[in-house]
Order: C-alpha cells, then structure tokens, then sequence
C-alpha cells in the first residue's frame, strides 16, 4: 500500500515540476498540458513509452478519483487523451 502511495506522489511531483505549479487548479489541464507533458517525458528526459504509459494510468486514476469526489468535470476529462 505504501508503495503505492508513494508512486502517485511521484508522478503527481514529476507534473508539477514540468509545470512549476502547485496543481490546485486540476481543471486546467487539458490536451496541450498532457501532449507537451508527453512530449517532456519521451523526448527530453528520453524515458521510454512504457514509462509514458505509467504516468497515463496514474493520471488516469487521479483523475477518476477526482470525477468520482466532484472535483473534476466529467466531461472535460474524456476529452483528454494520454
């Protein structure tokens, strides 16, 4: 369980790094913030798509997680794609 935890935190940091931002404001990320994400991981930190793919699951079920709390538009999310 803890392992878990701690990977969420890890991509959740990754995130904020590559935006420099406190990641208050989840409804703001939109398909140009995760392709330029994408972009980052693949392109300048050279990871691999399996990589990627961890990242996206994770996101996914944050975002989830926030649908499922009411802290994101429903919506808006399925229109973002990893």
């Amino acid at each position: 369980m803890y392992k878990t935890i701690y990977n969420y935190r890890r991509y959740i940091e990754a995130f904020t790094r590559f935006f420099n931002s406190d990641f208050t404001n989840i409804n703001s990320i939109n398909h140009k913030t995760v392709s330029n994400f994408r972009s980052h991981i693949l392109e300048v930190r050279q990871c691999k798509h399996v990589t990627w793919n961890s990242y996206c699951r994770h996101f996914k079920a944050l975002m989830g997680f926030g649908i499922e709390q009411g802290l994101v538009i429903q919506k808006k999310i399925h229109l973002i794609r990893c």
